[in-house]
């Protein structure tokens, strides 16, 4: 009968069989597990990121450690090891999971996956490390948190358009000549160079998410 392979059952084993003539026959074999493999994976959906990192065949790690990295420093994401999930009886995944809101974090950010295990040096050459993802076609305004007031965000696309939410409508709308939307400061300003091309109205740096303001002035 074949069985899944777990943490407790992996070693060296030997079975012996004894014939009926006095003979005996004795054979050993090995049950293992192949290389360990690391998988992580970072998503986002507006203005969360998700965060997902597993360890397959492997009894080495006894969790997984998420920081999130800005070239100078790293920090743990706190609680992480609540997420830390062993499975000895299936088959040995030792997985963790993370949201993280993108207020959180800037352009320059990476999360890290790093296995617990006492190899270091294995720990080290299975550490997976990727980049926050910036707002693709996943990122959209949503009027469903404000239903009867109004929000306002930016268009991932066009700096001189925004949004607004009224009565539960997404409503497009654009600044007047010579100004782009400013989230920040909730109104249309005049052009911004480092933050705003004139003339193709594009973010000169990726949004990384369409967050919204409340306080808009529009004049």
């Amino acid at each position: 009968m074949k069985e899944n392979a777990t943490c407790d059952s992996i070693g060296i084993y030997e079975i012996t069989i004894e014939y009926e003539d006095g003979n005996v026959t004795s054979f050993k074999f090995e049950i293992s597990f192949g290389d360990p493999q690391l998988e992580q994976s970072v998503t986002r959906l507006n203005d969360k990121v998700y965060v997902h990192c597993e360890m397959k065949k492997t009894c080495m790690a006894s969790s997984l450690a998420l920081f999130v990295n800005d070239g100078a420093s790293s920090r743990l994401i706190p609680d992480i090891d609540v997420c830390s999930f062993t499975d000895k009886n299936s088959g040995t995944t030792v997985s963790a999971d993370a949201i993280l809101h993108v207020s959180q974090l800037s352009e320059n950010h990476t999360i890290s996956c790093v296995p617990l295990m006492t190899n270091m040096e294995l720990s080290a050459n299975l550490t997976s490390t990727s980049g926050i993802p910036v707002c693709e076609g996943d990122c959209v305004p949503d009027c469903k948190d404000d239903p009867q007031g109004e929000a306002y965000f930016p268009d991932k696309n066009d700096c001189s358009k925004f949004h607004q939410c009224s009565n539960g409508q997404l409503v497009s709308q654009s600044c007047s000549p010579s100004t782009y939307w400013s989230t920040r400061k909730c109104t249309c300003l005049h052009f911004d160079d480092d933050i705003c091309n004139r003339d193709t109205k594009r973010f000169l740096s990726p949004l990384l998410s369409v967050e919204k303001c409340t306080n808009a002035s529009l004049v």
